[in-house]
């Protein structure tokens, strides 16, 4: 049950970071200027600030459930 437990909390942080990125590289490519990079920068901040809190409480109300 453990491995599950750290299953999902991979998934719920690598599946951003791959998108994110994506993203990156994309502009990287393209050559962006500073400004678009600052806006990935910002869109990226703002998805931690959700994904850290339900990272944790998924694996606490996990754990819990487990035990």
């Amino acid at each position: 049950m453990v491995f599950s437990i750290l299953i999902i909390f991979l998934l719920l942080n690598i599946l951003p970071a791959i998108y994110y990125g994506k993203q990156y590289f994309d502009l990287k490519k393209k050559k962006s200027s500073d400004k678009e990079f600052k806006k990935l920068t910002d869109s990226m901040m703002n998805a931690d600030k959700l994904l850290i809190p339900i990272s944790i409480i998924t694996v606490l109300i996990l754990y819990f459930i487990q035990k």
